[in-house]
């Protein structure tokens, strides 16, 4: 049940990346926020029967979001490691997903909620299978995503499976009071024709959905393209998304590893999101995204754990770390990814690809998206700025309670949606059920 007002307080409110409050405090109502500013000052004007809720020691920052996953995926992490992606697809991942259930997929995805909503991710884009399964997870657990029904666009019936994406879109977009959207997701260029890919734009066009897809993720990409469509990438897979008329400000595109001159024009000029996946990239050895020269370059970016298989973590926390450390080692430059900037992409940037456009930050008028950080253990102290410790001090576990759209998911360290142990229990037991029928 929404509260009607709640005060929150604490050590630091992180507003966004380029404002904090010392002993601040954040007023609620009806799931926004309406005043934001010193706790001392607020406190003299509180409405009549007000909750109100004192931290401390810790931060209230806007939560997180993680804005490329596969969320069922959760019950393969740890199956297949240490490969190349075409390797790890191939022979351990597309089998065993050919044997996936619509119960798998709703376990699977419940234990994601929960490992997301327990470190402080809000919201979060997913493209997968068996959707309708995914956007009841996302219900009862209460976060908010961006869902997309994976389609191959070379595969026996490929306009079936398009026309399941519709179907899907038509019934789930706008669901759980808004915090639901739809996409459709043409899983990659060398697995959708170029025709199929026109198709699927078409019809997200029709809908005023956004598209989600995986691009230039590894070098091989383009011959992949050129020795299943017979087509020359020699400009970049983004150039050629270009060429065939798919690209648009409605494309989330995960990955963006390997990027030519043409591909950093047109996500420009088309004004895609292109969503950086650091710890995905790095295992798969995939290679490094230019991150440093996409900001410059005024791209659009967010951040992303990709799928539990191949990060393991839906962790946002160690994302935005490793994308922060990794950059000024791979550029020698310590400046090249800041604590700040990294948050940025993490929050209002990540909430902004999956088109919730009002949350990511902690403002009069946004929706009350917030996650509390304790800071009550030893590698939080001493503390001199808040962004610092949220990138390169805390880990996730310290988050304290997590609010979605003014309603609690997590508090006092416990999810109080859905039974946790009851997720994990039946979760790890699909698990071990389906990989022994490979």
């Amino acid at each position: 049940m929404l509260a009607m007002a709640v005060f929150l307080q604490a050590r630091y409110v992180v507003c966004d990346a380029s404002r904090f409050v010392e002993e601040g405090g954040v007023l609620i109502e009806d799931g926004q926020v309406v005043a934001v500013g010193r706790a001392e000052e607020l406190l003299r004007r509180l409405p009549q029967g007000c909750e109100r809720y004192n931290f401390g020691k810790a931060i209230i920052a806007p939560a997180l979001a993680n804005a490329h996953t596969h969320a069922a995926m959760t019950l393969l992490r740890g199956y297949a490691d240490d490969m190349e992606l075409h390797t790890w697809l191939t022979k351990y991942i597309w089998p065993v997903e050919a044997l996936l259930t619509g119960e798998h997929i709703y376990w699977g995805s419940l234990l994601a909620c929960v490992e997301m909503a327990r470190t402080g991710t809000a919201a979060f884009c997913d493209m997968y299978f068996f959707m309708d399964e995914v956007a009841r997870a996302v219900k009862e657990v209460g976060l908010r995503a961006l869902l997309s029904r994976g389609l191959i666009g070379t595969a026996d019936k490929e306009y079936d499976a398009l026309r399941e994406g519709v179907d899907f879109c038509a019934k789930w977009h706008g669901g759980a009071g808004g915090r639901i959207r739809c996409a459709l997701g043409p899983h990659a260029p060398y697995t959708c024709s170029p025709d199929y890919l026109a198709k699927v734009a078409e019809e997200a066009d029709k809908l005023g959905v956004q598209l989600v897809i995986h691009v230039a993720e590894t070098v091989k990409e383009p011959q992949l393209i050129k020795k299943q469509f017979g087509k020359d990438v020699d400009e970049g897979v983004f150039a050629y998304l270009d060429h065939i008329g798919f690209l648009s400000e409605r494309v989330v595109a995960a990955h963006g590893v390997w990027l030519t001159r043409k591909d950093l024009d047109v996500l420009k000029e088309r004004r895609c999101w292109l969503v950086h996946c650091p710890i995905s990239n790095l295992k798969l050895a995939s290679g490094v995204a230019p991150l440093p020269r996409l900001l410059k370059e005024g791209v659009r970016v967010a951040l992303g754990t990709d799928g539990p298989a191949s990060n393991n973590t839906l962790n946002m926390f160690l994302e935005m770390r490793v994308a922060a450390v990794l950059h000024k080692g791979v550029n020698l430059d310590p400046v090249a990814a800041t604590a700040e900037q990294v948050f940025d992409l993490a929050t209002r940037q990540s909430m902004r690809a999956l088109g919730f456009e009002n949350s990511g930050v902690i403002a009069e008028g946004a929706s009350a998206d917030i996650m509390v950080v304790d800071l009550q253990v030893p590698w939080t102290r001493p503390i001199f700025s808040p962004y610092s410790h949220l990138v390169y001090a805390t880990t996730g576990a310290e988050v304290r309670a997590l609010m979605v759209a003014g309603e609690w998911v997590v508090q006092d360290f416990r999810i109080v949606t859905v039974e946790e142990a009851d997720v994990m229990k039946r979760a790890e037991r699909m698990a071990y059920e389906l990989v022994a029928k490979v």
